[in-house]
């Protein structure tokens, strides 16, 4: 795709989406994506975060979350694994599939309340007694992003160390720019490498801390996220996060 603009990169992702609805008896369909809910057709199912009117609507209210399945005349009530954008979308969707397989209330609930990441690279832990989303896998921007657009009242973004893998950094820059302004705090370890990688790609909102203040009040915070890149590839388990959490 080198030479395309982010448009027609959109445009080409719109047109393989398209094939697949073409090939679907019906489609589900995410109604806040303009360049999705345009490939809409009479009988496809719609889902959405924002209109009331779709066949599948979700809210927050206090901790709780609220999916109104219209079609079915359901309403569901559920306590989120976690309260972003995309977790909501994808609650969404599986709710709207299960009420147009015909899968009860209780059934769709009890799936929604009980969903656990498959692998354990994104997982919440305990740290010096506070809740903190674990996120240990490349340093992706499209996670970052997800991450960023949340429904927390504060948030922290604590990051340990990058590693990009195999992805291009330049393409992701602006983008990792945009996700940290979501925050309103991001911290990093203040290590000559974490330095150099910041300086080497101007990333910015960034505010670089010493070890001892790395994880200093964070109570001040509801969503605490702390990410350490490619931690599952070098370690095992958690012990080696204990340890550097202790010194």
């Amino acid at each position: 795709m080198t030479g395309l603009s982010e448009r027609d990169i959109l445009y080409d992702i719109q047109e393989g989406k398209a094939a697949l609805v073409k090939k679907s008896q019906i489609g589900l369909l995410n109604l806040d994506d303009s360049f999705v809910s345009v490939l809409k057709r009479n009988g496809d199912l719609g889902f959405s975060l924002v209109d009331l009117r779709a066949d599948a609507f979700i809210s927050s209210e206090g901790s709780q979350t609220i999916l109104f399945l219209n079609y079915t005349n359901q309403v569901i009530r559920f306590v989120p694994y976690i309260k972003t954008s995309l977790f909501y979308y994808q609650a969404a969707a599986a709710g709207l599939l299960g009420s147009y397989l015909g899968i009860s209330s209780e059934l769709i609930t009890d799936a929604l309340q009980g969903f656990r990441p498959a692998e354990h690279r994104i997982n919440w832990i305990d740290i010096l007694g506070e809740k903190v989303l674990f996120e240990g896998d490349v340093t992706g921007s499209e996670r970052m992003t997800a991450l960023s657009e949340h429904r927390y009242s504060s948030s922290i973004l604590l990051i340990h160390s990058f590693d990009f893998g195999e992805e291009n950094v330049l393409l992701q820059i602006n983008d990792f720019n945009q996700a940290f302004s979501g925050f309103d705090e991001v911290r990093i370890l203040d290590t000559e490498e974490n330095r150099t990688v910041v300086s080497r790609y101007s990333l910015r909102n960034l505010l670089f801390v010493k070890k001892d203040k790395f994880l200093s009040d964070l109570s001040r915070f509801e969503f605490k996220i702390l990410h350490f890149a490619v931690y599952w590839r070098k370690y095992k388990d958690l012990n080696h996060l204990m340890d550097f959490v202790g010194t």
